[in-house]
């Protein structure tokens, strides 16, 4: 006990953790004696709350399971106490311009993203979010053209990902037709690498999935269709847990509509038998984009 008492962080400590820990205890019913327990002293953990130390990682998740709080809850926790510093911030404004269907919205994204590049000209984040957010414009402004050397920018970085986060696959995402087929493909076998530590991780997992389901259809756009088995393979043979629903309905769909772009029109129905799953779900937005799809391919049929 008297060793760990020496054992908090030398480095320069954000004050918030303690906060939203204090919180976290608090609001869970535990003493700071319950939530210190054997690892750390009174006093520590007090500085902590207060914000005057920090302890050392392997002492802060085992303070985290005192309190029986699992370390992504807190990363949620302190992600929304931080929400203007939010890593995925520029991701989540320009799916809500996007949903708004405004360019107005992006175009003053952009402008703030410049000035965080301005302020922070090395940091390499900030200009991955302007490439994203000229993505984002340009699926609404076809007319708009994303520079060059800001395509050339992602590439080099998604090309040399090795250890894939929730940034970097909301980043591939929303850019990944910026890239270029062949490129594509060599990114997605290091997307889908299971010998990186955050492989099986759920939330990164769900969002790996829809992902992918994007990148198929862009296969099927491009009539790339052994490029869109591939993955859709991949999707069957990982098996896609019970509780996405959603996430299992749109495989179904898609392989449907493989073998229908294959040749075998019965596939037709098995995709209208999703469409009414989905709608029947809750899910209309899918379902409405679906009957829209469906409705296409039999105007081919007739």
């Amino acid at each position: 006990m008297d060793n760990m008492d020496n054992k908090e962080a030398r480095s320069p400590h954000d004050p918030l953790l303690g906060q939203i820990f204090k919180n976290f205890r608090k609001h869970k019913g535990f003493t700071q004696q319950k939530a210190a327990g054997t690892i750390v002293s009174m006093s520590q953990i007090s500085n902590f709350e207060a914000g005057k130390s920090t302890p050392i990682l392997e002492n802060f998740i085992a303070l985290l399971h005192n309190i029986n709080v699992s370390l992504s809850e807190f990363e949620s926790a302190y992600n929304h106490a931080l929400s203007s510093k939010d890593l995925l911030l520029y991701d989540t404004k320009v799916t809500q311009a996007l949903i708004n269907g405004s360019t107005t919205q992006i175009y003053t994204i952009i402008k703030q993203i410049e000035n965080e590049i301005k302020a922070s000209p090395v940091r390499l984040k900030y200009r991955l979010d302007k490439v994203a957010a000229e993505a984002g414009l340009a699926s609404l402004d076809p007319s708009y053209q994303i520079p060059a050397h800001d395509i050339e920018l992602l590439k080099d970085y998604l090309a040399h990902t090795t250890e894939w986060g929730l940034y970097d696959i909301r980043l591939l995402k929303r850019c990944f037709h910026l890239l270029g087929v062949i490129k594509l493909s060599k990114i997605v076998q290091s997307l889908l690498n299971p010998t990186q530590a955050n492989y099986k991780l759920s939330f990164l997992q769900s969002d790996i999935i829809h992902t992918l389901f994007d990148i198929i259809h862009y296969y099927f756009d491009k009539n790339l269709l052994q490029d869109a088995d591939e993955l859709i393979s991949y999707l069957e043979k990982i098996e896609i847990n019970e509780h996405l629903m959603f996430e299992k309905l749109t495989l179904v769909y898609v392989r449907a509509e493989l073998s229908y772009r294959g040749g075998r029109t019965v596939a037709l129905e098995t995709m209208k038998q999703c469409e009414s799953a989905l709608e029947l779900s809750g899910c209309f937005n899918t379902a409405r984009v679906a009957e829209q799809e469906i409705l296409a391919y039999e105007k081919e049929t007739k």
